[in-house]
C-alpha cells in the first residue's frame, strides 16, 4: 500500500506507518519488521556508494540529470521560489522522501517517494513533516495542469494580502502551504520585490515613452513561461497593479461623468 504514492496523495488509500506495524504485533512479528528495518537503512546509506550498483543502475545523479533537464524551468518543483542547482554542478540538490523515512522506513529507496527538492522547503519547512496528515497533496511527479492561480491585494504599495485560489485543488493548496508555508513565503518575496518591479514600469516608461498602462501591460507580457525567475509571482502583483490603475481610471471617469 505503501509504495501507491500517488493514491496516497490523492487520499484514496492510507500509508501504514512503522508505529503501526509493530502495534499489537507478536513478538516474532516484531523481531522480523525491526531486522527489516536494520537491513533497509543499511542499504539506503550504503548501496549507492558500491561501484557494483553504479555499474549496474541508475545512479541517483543520473536520475538527478534527467528530472533538472525536463523541470518547470529549473526552479524548485515545491516552492517554485527557490532555483535548483544544475545537473552539471559538482553537487545535487537533496532528494525528499516525500513519506517521510522515519515513519515509512520501507519506502525510502522507492523512487516515486524521492524527489529533488531545493534546501529551503526541505529542511527549514518541511523536515519530517508527513503530508498524510494535512490531507489531499499535490503528487510531486504529476503531469496534471491545474488552474491555481495567486493574486494579491496591494494597498498603497504595500502587499496586504497574498490568495492562492483553485477551483479544483483547494485542499492540495492548504497541504502545501502547511507543508512550505508557501503563501507566507510568497508574500514576502513579493512585498521585498515590488518597489523592484515598479522601478521596471518607470523604466519602461523612460526608455519606450509609452504611459503607465502600456509599461505594465508590457512587463506582465514578458512574465512567461510564468515560473522562471519567479515570474509568477511578478506576474500576480503586477495584475494587482493594474487592476488598481483601472479602478482609478474609471473612478476618475464616474467623476467626470458626474460633472458633466
Amino acid at each position: 500500500m505503501n509504495t501507491q504514492i500517488e493514491r496516497i496523495c490523492k487520499k484514496d488509500i492510507r500509508p501504514i506507518s512503522y508505529d503501526e506495524l509493530l502495534n499489537n504485533a507478536t513478538t516474532e512479528f516484531i523481531k522480523c519488521i525491526e531486522s527489516i528495518k536494520l537491513i533497509q537503512e543499511y542499504l539506503y546509506d550504503n548501496l549507492l556508494k558500491l561501484k557494483y550498483f553504479n555499474d549496474i543502475a541508475v545512479t541517483f545523479k543520473k536520475y538527478y540529470e534527467s528530472f533538472y533537464d525536463k523541470s518547470i524551468e529549473y526552479v524548485c518543483p515545491f516552492c517554485g521560489l527557490d532555483s535548483l542547482l544544475t545537473s552539471k554542478d559538482l553537487y545535487r540538490e537533496a532528494f525528499d522522501h516525500f513519506l517521510p523515512k522515519s515513519v515509512y522506513p520501507f519506502v525510502s529507496f522507492l523512487r516515486e517517494n524521492l524527489f529533488p527538492i531545493c534546501y529551503t522547503c526541505n529542511s527549514l519547512y518541511k523536515n519530517n513533516k508527513n503530508p498524510h496528515d494535512y490531507g489531499k497533496s499535490f503528487y510531486p511527479f504529476t503531469t496534471e495542469i491545474n488552474d491555481c492561480k495567486l493574486s494579491f491585494e496591494i494597498v498603497s504599495g504595500v502587499i496586504e494580502k497574498t490568495e492562492i485560489t483553485s477551483n479544483c485543488f483547494q485542499e492540495e493548496i492548504e497541504t502545501w502551504n502547511g507543508l512550505f508555508e508557501i503563501k507566507n513565503r510568497i508574500n514576502n518575496f513579493a512585498d521585498v520585490n515590488l518597489n523592484g518591479w515598479l522601478s521596471n514600469i518607470t523604466e519602461v516608461m523612460d526608455i519606450y515613452g509609452v504611459d503607465y498602462e502600456h509599461a505594465i501591460k508590457a512587463e506582465i507580457k514578458l512574465c512567461k513561461p510564468i515560473m522562471q525567475d519567479h515570474k509568477f509571482v511578478k506576474k500576480a502583483a503586477l495584475e494587482a497593479l493594474q487592476a488598481i490603475e483601472e479602478d482609478n481610471t474609471n473612478t476618475e471617469e464616474d467623476k467626470i461623468l458626474l460633472t458633466s
